[in-house]
């Protein structure tokens, strides 16, 4: 969300990410906003038939992504810069982040045959910041093609901050 140097300082004030959400992110209109998972070797694959059993399970090291399948490295990749200096669609970035434990998206894969890791592709969202990257799993892909998520389950909260990206090149972070 962009903000002026007022509600910058107003938020200072606040100083907390609950009642700054509930004042800025519940009533003004949002750029974007996402639900998804931290994308890293950490990320956990489950693999279950229509009755609910668990047919195989992987980790995401050394899945393809999307655009390696299909041989288009722009494919199912996202991209939002909100870094002031980077974009005018800001003046001052305000970025909320709830993070949990044991978040989980689910899809569903409608096929003949047992789907296989190798046959699982990845598409991947990165929020481009001043002070890094923040990369997200987008969707996956079953044979080339993209998934929508049926459902996300958020977890247990595990931490919820607040950070500003100014116009002059400050970051000022509020847990």
């Amino acid at each position: 969300m962009s903000i002026n140097d007022k509600d910058v300082d107003l938020i200072k004030k606040i100083n907390n990410p609950w009642e700054i959400e509930q004042q800025f992110f519940d009533c003004r209109e949002i750029l974007y906003e996402t639900s998804s998972l931290f994308f890293d070797k950490n990320l956990h694959f489950k693999i279950l038939n229509k009755d609910g059993l668990l047919v195989d399970s992987f980790n995401s090291y050394k899945m393809d992504s999307i655009g390696d399948v299909i041989g288009d490295d722009n494919f199912g990749y996202e991209d939002i810069v909100v870094d002031p200096k980077w974009t005018d669609k800001f003046n001052n970035t305000l970025l909320l982040i709830h993070e949990y434990k044991g978040s989980n998206m689910e899809f569903i894969i409608e096929s003949n045959s047992k789907p296989i890791k190798n046959n699982i592709s990845t598409s991947s969202l990165c929020i481009g910041t001043p002070n890094g990257d923040y990369d997200l799993l987008k969707t996956i892909g079953y044979n080339g093609k993209l998934l929508e998520c049926e459902n996300f389950w958020g977890g247990v909260g595990k931490c919820s901050y607040v950070k500003i990206f100014t116009n002059n090149g400050k970051t000022i972070e509020i847990e």
